[in-house]
C-alpha cells in the first residue's frame, strides 16, 4: 500500500537553508524518508493566510488561489500531515479535511500564534484523526485531557547528516542550535571548567542576547560560529568530546513554558558518535533517558560544571538508536497512515 499512498504534508515554515530548527529539519527529513519508502508526497508550506507556497521553489500565493489550490490537493490524497497546532495552517488543514473528508494527522514542533481555529480550545483535537507527537512530554503538553480519538509517540532521527570527520579543530564541548535564551547557553558559558573549550554553533536569533553572551565569555576559550552547512555538521560533532544541551525553563523573568518538546541535536549528534549532557526539560529529559544519557537539572551551574568536569561520557547500546533513524520513523508514520486510510475506506 506504500506505493499508493498519497501524503500531503502541511507546514507553516518554508525550508531555508541556514534558518532551520528542529521543527523544520524534522518535516524535511520525514518526507526524504517517506519517499524512500515510496510514498507519494506533496509538501505546502502556510507561512500565513496570505503566504501560501504551493510547489518548492515556487513563489507564494494568497489565501482563494492557495485555498483552491489546497482543497484540490486534498481530495487527491490519503492523508493530511499537518505540522504545528497552533498556526494559520493547522486552520487551514482541519477546514481542508472537513471538506474533503480525508484523515488528518498532527504532529507539533511548538511555537505559539494567535489564530482563529485557537477559539475553537480543546474541541480542535477531536476533529484530528490522530495525534503523532515527537515526545511523550509533546503529546501530553498538546493533549492533556486525552481527547484526541488517536494518539501515538514518533521521536524521530539523527542519522541524516553525512560525511565524516574532516575537521581538524578539536574542542572539548559543543553547542548546536539557535542563540535564544530558551537554550540557555548562558548557563553553559559560566558552567564551562577553565581548562575546557567550547564552541558555539549556530544562527543568531537574539542580537542582544548574542552580545551578552560573549560578555559573559570574556577570558575563556569559547568560539562562536554561525550556522553550519548540513556538510560540516556531523564533522563537528565528531571533532566534540560531548555536546551540550542547556536548555531552561525561566530568563530574566520570562517563563518558557515548553522549552524543548524533542532535541533533535541530541540525535544527530548521537548518531555521529559524541555523547550529550542536556537539561531535564520537557521532552529532551524523556530523550535523554531513552538514550541513557547525562542530565542536570536546568540552570544549575553548578550540576552542569560537575558533569563536565567528571566526563564519564558514554554512548548508548546501538539498539537503544534503532527505532531513533528517519526510515524508522517513516514507518512508524507509515503504519499510522494505513490504520486512518483503512478505516476511512471502511466508513
Amino acid at each position: 500500500m506504500a506505493a499508493q499512498l498519497r501524503v500531503l504534508h502541511i507546514t507553516p515554515n518554508l525550508f531555508v537553508p541556514g534558518r532551520m530548527g528542529g521543527g523544520e529539519r524534522y518535516v524535511q527529513q520525514l518526507v526524504h524518508a517517506q519517499i524512500d519508502l515510496g510514498l507519494s508526497v506533496q509538501v505546502v508550506a502556510v507561512v500565513s493566510f496570505q503566504q501560501i507556497q504551493l510547489e518548492s521553489g515556487a513563489p507564494t500565493v494568497g489565501l482563494m488561489r492557495g485555498f483552491k489550490r489546497l482543497l484540490k490537493l486534498a481530495r487527491q490524497t490519503d492523508i493530511i500531515h499537518v505540522h504545528q497546532l497552533n498556526t494559520q495552517g493547522f486552520d487551514l488543514a482541519l477546514l481542508l479535511a472537513r471538506l474533503s473528508g480525508t484523515p488528518l494527522v498532527l504532529t507539533d514542533h511548538g511555537g505559539d500564534r494567535y489564530t482563529p481555529g485557537r477559539l475553537l480550545g480543546s474541541r480542535r483535537l477531536a476533529m484530528v484523526s490522530a495525534v503523532a507527537a515527537v515526545s511523550p512530554f509533546s503529546l501530553r503538553d498538546i493533549d492533556p485531557k486525552g481527547i484526541a480519538r488517536r494518539s501515538e509517540v514518533i521521536w524521530g532521527g539523527g542519522d541524516h547528516l553525512t560525511g565524516g570527520a574532516t575537521n581538524s579543530n578539536r574542542t572539548d564541548v559543543l553547542f548546536v542550535g539557535r542563540l535564544l535564551p530558551h537554550k540557555g547557553i548562558h548557563i553553559l558559558i559560566e558552567a564551562l571548567p577553565a581548562q575546557m573549550s567550547l564552541r558555539i554553533v549556530g544562527e543568531t536569533r537574539d542580537a542582544e542576547y548574542r552580545r551578552s553572551l560573549q560578555q559573559l565569555a570574556n577570558n575563556k576559550d569559547v568560539v562562536f560560529e554561525g550556522a553550519p552547512a548540513d556538510g560540516q555538521l556531523r564533522a563537528l560533532y565528531q571533532a566534540s568530546d560531548v555536546l551540550v544541551l542547556p536548555s531552561v525553563e525561566m530568563f530574566e523573568g520570562k517563563r518558557y513554558r515548553r522549552p524543548e518538546l524533542l532535541g533533535l541535536v541530541v540525535l544527530e549528534s548521537l548518531a555521529a558518535g559524541t555523547p550529550v549532557i542536556g537539561s531535564s526539560v520537557g521532552g529532551l529529559a524523556e530523550l535523554l533517558q531513552l538514550t541513557w544519557q547525562t542530565s542536570v537539572a536546568p540552570g544549575n551551574v553548578d550540576a552542569l560544571r560537575e558533569a563536565l568536569v567528571k566526563g564519564s561520557f558514554s554512548l548508548p547500546p546501538q539498539e537503544r538508536l534503532s527505532d531513533l533513524t528517519w526510515s524508522a520513523t517513516a514507518r512508524r508514520c507509515l503504519s499510522l497512515y494505513q490504520e486512518l486510510a483503512t478505516a476511512h475506506a471502511e466508513r
